[in-house]
């Protein structure tokens, strides 16, 4: 699917927006591309923020794996302060386990 975004007050700029999804037995594959058309450069940033459902139960009976060594820390209003190794904390998922009780 695509999109042209046009330019806005605060964001003067046009782009073309495109996202492919593409769904194997090996999993989700998403693809984003976006194409400067405007006259002059962009400034573009892109971020995913899936909603993945583990189905109709609780996600603390789920296991998760993440293999991050570090884990990015932030303030009370959500803003990055820094990173640590996730080693030895509830925010170690490398090896994979159930997600219970820690806030993430």
């Amino acid at each position: 699917m695509g999109i042209r975004l046009h330019p806005l007050p605060g964001y003067p700029f046009t782009l073309d927006v495109r996202v492919a999804y593409h769904l194997t037995a090996d999993g989700l594959t998403v693809s984003t591309s976006a194409t400067n058309v405007g006259d002059h450069a962009a400034p573009y940033g892109y971020g995913q923020h899936p909603y993945l459902s583990p189905g109709t139960g609780p996600v603390d009976a789920c296991t998760l794996r993440l293999p991050a060594a570090t884990r990015i820390r932030s303030d009370d209003r959500g803003l990055p302060t820094g990173q640590e190794p996730v080693e030895g904390t509830s925010f170690d998922f490398r090896q994979g386990r159930r997600l219970g009780d820690p806030f993430l």
